[in-house]
C-alpha cells in the first residue's frame, strides 16, 4: 500500500512546510500533495510543488485538485511541463475537477 500526505495550502501566509516534507520521506510517504484554491491570496500551487521537489529527493508530488478552468491551457501546460516534470521527472502528478 502506497501513502500520500495532503497538506492545506490557502491563505495569505502559507510557508513551504520543509520539516513536514523530510518527515513524510522519512516514515515512507509516497507522495505529497497540495491543495488550490480560486483566491488571490492563495499562492500558485505549482510553484510551491517546485520548491518542494528541491527539497525532497523521492516523494510523488501533485496537486490534490487544480482549479484549470480559469488558467489559460497553454499556460498551464507548460507549468506542468517545465518545473516538474523536466526537472524532476517521473515525480509530479495533477488533479483537476470536471466542469465547465
Amino acid at each position: 500500500m502506497k501513502l500520500g500526505i495532503m497538506i492545506p495550502w490557502n491563505g495569505p501566509r502559507v510557508k513551504i512546510p520543509v520539516e513536514t516534507i523530510q518527515l513524510a520521506e522519512s516514515l515512507g510517504y509516497d507522495s505529497l500533495w497540495l491543495s488550490d484554491a480560486a483566491t488571490l491570496a492563495t499562492p500558485a500551487p505549482l510553484v510551491a510543488l517546485a520548491a518542494v521537489a528541491a527539497r525532497s529527493q523521492r516523494l510523488k508530488l501533485g496537486t490534490g485538485v487544480l482549479i484549470a478552468p480559469p488558467r489559460n491551457p497553454v499556460l498551464l501546460a507548460k507549468e506542468l511541463a517545465t518545473p516538474l516534470v523536466k526537472l524532476f521527472e517521473e515525480r509530479a502528478a495533477m488533479a483537476s475537477p470536471s466542469g465547465s
